[in-house]
This record gives structure tokens, sequence and C-alpha cells, in this order.
């Protein structure tokens, strides 16, 4: 953590006189002991306690000094898996030659699939958790969701979301990473921000993302794109689901990967007449084995339990 050279401010509590704290300079480092010139800079000496908060405020090195001690961040892995997922199509004969009104009928089921199958990507990259299980004849893989994916920056509205608990999500939301995030929600969430914008803040049409034109809230820390996504819902029958959770996505710190090794990518593709078993009839097959990652989750947020706003 400090090194030799080291400039060191002692913090004072909160509501100390606002004089300059002491600054103290890291001389020497043996083991976990440090000697330091104190009142560096004629600061003022400050009492110390065993539980003192320090700062480094940056190192000083003296004219024509050495090589001094490098500081690295040791990286945690997280593993996610490329999940493969699927949606098929099955015409008979008849079916194939009937004539319908309006759409070709063929092409009306491949086009519901094709929503369907995107449906089940999107609550995977969600809601989804890494699995490997590796068994003959066939291994499984699932992908980790945003969910499992974004741990540290959690806030729980306890029930009822306020501006002051919205500004407090948004103060860790946009601690890392840009100014300018993707705000996915329910409808109910979204109802409580425009409950909070009128007259107050700022909401107008600004950016595009992925072809939409979205919505923006305009906090005190960063621009919200707002998202409304009918999957944050409850469950049938008022049972539990997601319509009280909202996530703050850093779009620039998301990758959605597929399998491309060998040549062959595994991307989503139609294959057409996958079974071939003098049936009377064809199968379609959507199929394609991706997954997302997450790699720096401080930079994304999550808020969960919001059933009301005030």
């Amino acid at each position: 953590l400090f090194a030799t050279n080291d400039l060191i401010a002692v913090q004072g509590a909160t509501g100390t006189v606002g004089t300059a704290d002491e600054v103290i300079r890291v001389t020497a480092i043996t083991t976990n002991t440090l000697t330091v010139t104190r009142a560096w800079g004629g600061s003022a000496k400050d009492t110390i306690s065993a539980s003192q908060a320090f700062r480094i405020i940056g190192s000083m090195y003296a004219e024509n000094s050495g090589v001094g001690k490098p500081r690295s961040t040791a990286k945690t892995i997280s593993t996610s898996y490329c999940q493969i997922f699927k949606q098929f199509v099955v015409l008979s004969g008849t079916a194939q030659s009937t004539e319908l009104y309006g759409e070709v009928d063929e092409n009306y089921q491949l086009a519901k699939a094709l929503k369907e199958l995107k449906r089940d990507i999107e609550a995977a990259f969600m809601w989804g958790v890494a699995q490997e299980t590796l068994a003959a004849p066939g291994s499984v893989w699932s992908t980790a969701g945003f969910k499992q994916s974004v741990t540290t920056n959690v806030t729980d509205a306890s029930t009822t979301l306020t501006m002051t608990s919205f500004n407090t999500f948004a103060e860790t939301a946009f601690r890392y990473g840009n100014k300018t995030k993707l705000f996915i929600a329910s409808p109910r969430i979204l109802s409580g921000l425009n409950y909070f914008s009128q007259s107050k803040l700022l909401t107008a049409p600004k950016e595009e993302v992925f072809g939409v034109r979205l919505r923006t809230f305009v906090t005190p820390h960063g621009d919200l794109m707002l998202a409304n996504n009918w999957l944050f819902e409850n469950g049938i029958s008022g049972q539990a689901g997601y319509a009280d959770e909202a996530y703050c996505v850093d779009l620039d710190a998301v990758e959605i990967r597929y399998l491309a090794g060998n040549g062959k990518s595994r991307d989503v593709a139609l294959y057409k007449d996958v079974v071939k078993d003098g049936t009377d009839g064809v199968t379609h097959e959507f199929m394609g084995q991706l997954g997302i990652i997450f790699p720096n989750q401080k930079k994304h947020a999550r808020i969960y339990d919001c059933t009301a706003y005030a």
C-alpha cells in the first residue's frame, strides 16, 4: 500500500477546523514498519489514533533519484460461459403449401421464434448464473448475468423510492466509468422518476441506443438513459418478480462474446431444414452459443426493493 517517498495526509474528523491537515513523508519501509517525517512542509502535527484514516496524496522523489517501488493491482477473475440458445420452427408439408390470409405462415413463425430467442438471451444476460457441467453425451454451460455479476454498487431502496434515496444510488452508480449510462427499469420505477422530474429535474429525449430514442434523466452525478423493460414485472397473480429492481449499465463495460474458434462462428444464425428423417415437413432452428461479461463490475449499479415512490 505505502511506498518510500509517499506523502500522506492525516485526515481530520468531519467538522474539525478547516486548516491544512498534517502531511507525513515516508522515508523508509521495513516489512510493516514505516519511518516517516512528520509535519512536512510546516503542517501542524496532529494526534494520530490507532484507527486513523490516511490519504496518499502522491509521491515526492528527490532530483536524480532511482526507481521507486512499483504498485500493481491483482485482478480478480470472474468466470462465465457461452450458453447455447435455441428456438425451433416446425412446419408440416401441408402447412407449407397452404395459403393463408396475410403474411406467409413460415415467415411469421420464423419472425416469432427469433423474437422469443432474443427475449431468452436478454433474460439470461440479466438474471443468468454461471455454471459449467461437463458430462457425456453433452456438456452444458450457462452465462453469468448482470445481477450475479454486479455486487459492489447495490442500493436497497427500503420499499419506498424517494429523491433522496435515488440520489444516494446515483452517487454509487457514477463513482466509476462513464457519466452517461443506460438505466433499465420496470414501468413502476420509471413512473417514480417521472414523478420526481415534474418541475424539478430535466428529462428530455437525447440519446439513441441500438436504434431506440431514449429519454434522459439528469442527476447531479451523471445522466441516465431511461429504458422501460417489461421483463421487469412481477409474476402471475402478484407473485414475486423483478418489478422492484432497476439496473444501471455502463455500455462501454459490457462485452458480448460468442464462440468463434477454428473459423467457425457460433453467433446467432438460422439453420434451415435441420432434421432430415423423411418426415413430411421441415424443422428450422435458430441457434447461438454466446455469453455476456462485465469487465469492471464497479462501473455498473443495481437498486432494488422499490415497490412505491414518494
